[in-house]
């Protein structure tokens, strides 16, 4: 290839319109891109697969204790005496305390911004392609500049062993270092972890989220992830999931002309070191418990079917009991719920803690939702006993009346919740057998040793 035709290749990958228009076009594996910078040979070509992995983490976003399966990955693998480094969008979710633990706990640290004009540029560009919005919406083209990841490179004395990508806003990253690799001839293998299948995820929204334009975007967006997870899971070394659910929801969509990457399941777990059980500020057995980010649709359906549909059965024999919603960025719609001097809406807090220790009982009343529910786990780790909907429990191999109580009725779901405020045993019972559950099966270590095992099945399979 000429040096004018690799110089227009070069800016054709780097281009998003070109990627946005092209998605599917676009064939990876003859690009002969070239980058400003050069992958150096890997050390495992030269002496075997090391002990400590050097990994490169992609993100959409800044890990933190909200993003908490990046930021507990990182933490654990450093722990075990990998060498993480870091390249992450800094999307304004984070904050630069964030990031500044980040760099103290990796290698390499670098990040670009992403501003709300760059995001809308995004999404108007991808409006007329089949590229989904949640797959344009983080694209920085600046990400690949000597400031961006190929600092990382250039910086480094040798290549990394694997790269990891998370979600699918940082899918094309994760393609367009395939390509750059590929034409190196550097088979550095690239895991994607695509925590949800975001495609069921947007199913469940068109049918039961609250308010309608979130309906609207599910249905406008259900089509275009569907053919694109379904190219997608073909295109990585290694797929990654939270739940059983969800691989089964990619294996459905997956492209039979297509040679599809295995997909494994890998849990979130829950830090049991910061969500522990403690004594309550009093004994009140009355308050209750909601937890999340209220800006999410699901957790905005979640509360208004408990507030409306559940908690007025309660109230009828128990009109005492409080209930606290604690998450950031909650709508005027659930700040509204708060007219109720028995409800306590509380916002953003510091400290999820010194409210899992007011409360007495849990509740997740989940109308719809993918994935690993974080809220039940902490709960759980609190040794808090927890009253969910299936929806809410489907990703976990619990036993239903012993580590947690479910309902799907409304009349059922107010029951458990009643039996617990009048039972003190049945509470103390039921958190502590959610504790052992969590101990035995989310810990962040045992995940960990759990990736560490894939990452080496991965790598072994590439060379």
């Amino acid at each position: 290839m000429s040096s004018s035709s690799r110089s227009s290749v070069e800016g054709n990958i780097l281009n998003p319109a070109y990627l946005l228009l092209h998605p599917f076009t676009l064939n990876l594996t003859s690009i002969e891109s070239r980058s400003s910078f050069k992958f150096p040979r890997s050390a495992t070509e030269k002496t075997g697969y090391p002990l400590s992995l050097r990994i490169l983490f992609v993100l959409p976003y800044t890990p933190n204790l909200v993003r908490v399966r990046p930021f507990n990955f990182i933490r654990a693998l450093v722990a075990r005496g990998h060498q993480v480094s870091l390249f992450a969008i800094d999307d304004g979710s984070g904050s630069d305390s964030d990031l500044k633990f980040m760099r103290e706990l990796c290698e390499h640290v670098e990040s670009v911004s992403l501003t709300k004009m760059r995001v809308a540029w995004n999404l108007l560009l991808a409006l007329p392609t089949r590229i989904p919005l949640q797959a344009a919406f983080a694209w920085q083209p600046g990400a690949f500049s000597s400031k961006g990841i190929g600092s990382l490179f250039s910086r480094l004395d040798r290549e990394f062993d694997l790269i990891h990508v998370e979600h699918l806003r940082a899918a094309r990253y994760g393609l367009v270092l395939k390509a750059m690799l590929r034409d190196q001839n550097h088979p550095i293998p690239i895991v994607f972890d695509s925590v949800d299948c975001i495609s069921a995820l947007f199913r469940l929204t068109s049918n039961h989220a609250i308010r309608p334009l979130n309906r609207w975007i599910s249905r406008f967006e259900l089509g275009r992830n569907e053919q694109y997870e379904s190219w997608l899971v073909s295109q990585f070394d290694r797929v990654l999931v939270t739940s059983a659910a969800d691989r089964e929801a990619l294996q459905s969509l997956r492209n039979r002309g297509n040679s599809p990457a295995e997909i494994s399941v890998v849990p979130n777990g829950v830090d049991l070191t910061y969500f522990k059980p403690e004594d309550h500020g009093s004994d009140d057995a009355a308050t209750l418990i909601m937890t999340g980010k209220m800006s999410y649709h699901a957790n905005v359906a979640m509360c208004k079917y408990f507030v409306e549909d559940i908690l007025p059965l309660i109230w009828r024999s128990r009109p005492e009991v409080r209930l606290l919603i604690v998450g950031k960025d909650p709508p005027a719609s659930i700040q509204a719920l708060s007219k109720d001097e028995r409800i306590e809406v509380t916002g953003s807090v510091p400290d999820l803690r010194a409210f899992f220790q007011e409360a007495s009982i849990a509740v997740v009343p989940l109308v719809y939702g993918m994935g690993i529910q974080n809220k039940v786990l902490e709960a759980m780790a609190c040794g808090i006993p927890v009253v969910a909907t299936p929806p809410a429990i489907a990703a976990l191999q619990v036993r239903y009346g012993r580590e947690l109580l479910v309902a799907d009725r409304p009349v059922d779901f107010a029951k458990h919740v009643i039996d617990l405020v009048d039972q003190r045993h049945l509470r103390e019972e039921i958190g502590a057998a959610g504790r052992r559950y969590v101990e035995q099966h989310h810990d962040w270590n045992l995940i960990a040793h759990q990736l560490e095992e894939l990452y080496t099945d991965v790598i072994d399979n590439q060379h």
